[in-house]
């Protein structure tokens, strides 16, 4: 496995099972201890992975600090497909430009930005969507 970028935190967990006696899915999320929780505010699916009933089973998942920003495919108000994706850690921003002669969104590497932020200023002369994820 290759090391992460300097500044990056990075947590590499292993999931294992043996014989559980039924199917069993797990599901890491993101959440936060606020008001409305699992009522009007619902956490973050990360992961998703499901050990057999019966054998053995391992999982391995690595968590990064990097934050990504991708060209979002929108039909009928749903996410289809994302493409391009560039990351950054809180605190950096890119620039989004398209490639010479097509409709290649492409950004420039990273730079230090607002501490605490992302930025991904749109110099493309059209409207992108994007999604933000990790």
């Amino acid at each position: 496995m290759s090391m992460p970028p300097p500044g990056t935190i990075a947590r590499n967990l292993t999931f294992q099972s043996n014989d559980l006696g039924r199917e069993t899915t797990i599901l890491l999320v993101f959440d936060a201890d606020v008001e409305g929780l699992y009522d009007t505010v619902y956490p973050v699916v990360w992961k998703v992975f499901t050990f057999p009933k019966t054998g053995s089973c391992k999982f391995e998942v690595t968590y990064t600090n990097d934050l990504t920003f991708a060209e979002a495919d929108i039909e009928d108000g749903n996410l289809v497909q994302t493409y391009a994706n560039f990351k950054l850690k809180p605190g950096q921003q890119t620039t989004l430009t398209l490639e010479d002669d097509s409709d290649t969104l492409s950004s420039s590497p990273p730079v230090d930005g607002t501490n605490g932020c992302l930025k991904a200023e749109n110099r493309t002369g059209l409207i992108q969507d994007l999604a933000v994820g990790l």
